[in-house]
């Protein structure tokens, strides 16, 4: 063997090496993200939430002489409210609609 047969064989030996160090890395981010995430998925959504609402809640608690926690509790109230729309459309549609046996808002029956 010459040394440019050395020399190839070296190369091919770090490429599978490194091709082996990515798949390794590659499955465990596909694990994670299929076993993990989804378990894990309320919390980051939560600290994401409270991420977005610490700012507003510092900025309206340091200017008023009230705790900070009241803040905290009214501003999610209002957050999830708009998000969510406070429950009134769909708690709405049920009523109204479930006393003519045909309620659209879900799709079971």
């Amino acid at each position: 063997m010459g040394e440019q047969d050395v020399l190839k064989m070296q190369q091919r030996k770090d490429f599978l090496i490194k091709f082996c160090y990515w798949a390794v890395i590659a499955v465990c981010i596909y694990a994670v993200f299929k076993y993990l995430l989804p378990v894990l998925f309320p919390f980051v959504l939560a600290y994401g939430i409270a991420y977005i609402l610490a700012k507003p809640v510092r900025r309206i608690a340091g200017e008023s002489r009230w705790k900070r926690a009241f803040f905290s509790i009214l501003l999610s109230a209002v957050f999830f409210m708009t998000v969510g729309g406070g429950g009134y459309k769909n708690s709405r549609c049920f009523y109204e609609d479930s006393h003519y046996g045909n309620c659209h808002c879900f799709s079971y029956h």
